[in-house]
C-alpha cells in the first residue's frame, strides 16, 4: 500500500484527500496545524454581517472520518523531499508521494514592529478579533493597509458593522500602488469606488503604514492618524515550510510547478503555494489542482500517463458588506443583485455539513444582511 502524505488541510488539501481516499490502495494522512477546515471566503462577513464563526469552520477530525483518511494535528516544520518525509512538531512522517497545500498567510514584509501592533485576517479567530474589536468602543479610526479584494472587503464589513450599531467612526483604506485592486477591468474599479464613496469609506493610494505607535499610525505621507487601530491586508507570502524549500519560486514564495504540477516525480504542489502560468490564487483553482494532483498520484502508482493542468475559470466576483458586488462570471460581466447572491450560494455550496450551511443562510437572513 502508498502512502500519501498531504500538507494542509484547505480547499486543496481537501479535495486531493477526497479523491485519493477512494482507492482502497492508497493509505492517506492530512497534517495541518489547525483542528478546522476554514470556509475562507466569508470571513469578512463574521465582522459586518456577524455570521457565527462556528458556522464557518468544521473540525478536520469529522471529515478524516467521513472520507477515510487519517488526520495529524500538528505544524508541518520542514520538508526533505531527497528522504521523503515530513518532521513535525511531534514526529517524523514518511511518505511515498506528498501534495503540499498549505496555502498563504499575511506577508508583514519582515516588519515585526507593525506584525506586533496589527490585526489581521488569516482564520475565523482573527475576524472574530476584529469584530470585537470595532465593537469595544476603544478607536476612532480603523485604518485598513491593503487596498486589494481583502482589504475591500474587510473595510465595508467594519463600516457596515459601524452604521449598523450606529457609530459615527470613520474606515481609510491605504494602498501602495497608484490605484485599487491593481489589473482588474476598469468598470469593475469604477463601480467599486463609486460604492465605498457611497459608504463613506475612505481611500489613499501611492501610502503606506509607515509607523504604529499605541494608538498612532503614521502614513509615509507623514499623516498621523489618531485613536486608530491597524487591520493589515497588505500582501500574503507562503508559510516558512514551503518557502525555505531550494526551489524556484516567486516573490511571495509561491513554488514555480511544472504542467502536472509537481517539483519531482513524487512530489506535487498545489493551491496558493503553487504559481503555475500567472495563475490568480482562487479557491476554484485550489480545488481543481487538488483534484488533478491526487489523480495523478494514482497514475503514477498504476504506471498510467499524467494529465496536464488545464484551468477552467468559472470568474470572480467581489462582494462589498452593503450588497454591492460585482465580477466575472462564465465570460460575462455581473453586478448588483445577481453578483452578491451568486457569491453567497457557491460559499454555502463550498462549505462542508449540514448545520453550517444552514446556519450561514440563517445568520444572513436573520441579520438581513441579503436583502
Amino acid at each position: 500500500m502508498k502512502k500519501v502524505v498531504i500538507l494542509g488541510c484547505g480547499f486543496g488539501g481537501l479535495s486531493a484527500a477526497i479523491e485519493l481516499s477512494k482507492n482502497k490502495n492508497i493509505s492517506v494522512s492530512v497534517i495541518d496545524k489547525s483542528e478546522n477546515f476554514t470556509l475562507i471566503p466569508v470571513l469578512p462577513d463574521i465582522i459586518g454581517r456577524e455570521i457565527n464563526p462556528q458556522n464557518v469552520v468544521f473540525p478536520i477530525g469529522k471529515l478524516s472520518k467521513k472520507y477515510n483518511f487519517d488526520f495529524i494535528n500538528s505544524l508541518a516544520k520542514n520538508i526533505n523531499i531527497q528522504n521523503n518525509n515530513v518532521l513535525t512538531e511531534k514526529e517524523i512522517v514518511k511518505y511515498d508521494y506528498l501534495i503540499i497545500a498549505v496555502g498563504a498567510e499575511t506577508n508583514f514584509y519582515g516588519d515585526r514592529g507593525v506584525e506586533s501592533k496589527a490585526l489581521k485576517l488569516d482564520n475565523a479567530e482573527d475576524s472574530k478579533k476584529i469584530h470585537d474589536t470595532v465593537m469595544n468602543c476603544s478607536y476612532q479610526h480603523f485604518v485598513v493597509s491593503g487596498g486589494g479584494y481583502t482589504g475591500i472587503e474587510v473595510a465595508t464589513n467594519i463600516k457596515l458593522l459601524l452604521d449598523k450599531k450606529k457609530m459615527n467612526k470613520k474606515v481609510t483604506i491605504v494602498e501602495a500602488s497608484p490605484s485599487l485592486l491593481g489589473a482588474i477591468p476598469k468598470w469593475m474599479k469604477e463601480y467599486i469606488i463609486k460604492n465605498l464613496k457611497k459608504m463613506k469609506v475612505e481611500f489613499k493610494i501611492e501610502t503606506s503604514v509607515k509607523a504604529v505607535e499605541g494608538k498612532t499610525i503614521t502614513l509615509s505621507t507623514g499623516e498621523k492618524i489618531e485613536s486608530a487601530i491597524l487591520i493589515w491586508s497588505a500582501g500574503v507570502k507562503t508559510p516558512d515550510v514551503v518557502y525555505n524549500l531550494d526551489n524556484k519560486k516567486t516573490k511571495q514564495g509561491r513554488i514555480i510547478v511544472d504542467e502536472y504540477l509537481k517539483i519531482k516525480d513524487n512530489c506535487f504542489i498545489i493551491g496558493d503555494s503553487a504559481s503555475f502560468d500567472k495563475l490568480r490564487m482562487a479557491v476554484r483553482f485550489s480545488i481543481q489542482q487538488g483534484r488533478l494532483a491526487a489523480k495523478n498520484i494514482i497514475n503514477l502508482i498504476k504506471g498510467k500517463k499524467l494529465q496536464k493542468y488545464k484551468p477552467f475559470d468559472l470568474g470572480y466576483l467581489l462582494p462589498m458588506a452593503n450588497n454591492a458586488c460585482c465580477g466575472i462570471i462564465l465570460g460575462m460581466p455581473v453586478k448588483g443583485f445577481l453578483a452578491i447572491w451568486a457569491h453567497y450560494f457557491l460559499s454555502v455550496w463550498l462549505s462542508y455539513g449540514k448545520n453550517n450551511k444552514l446556519g450561514i443562510i440563517k445568520d444572513l437572513l436573520y441579520n438581513r444582511s441579503i436583502f
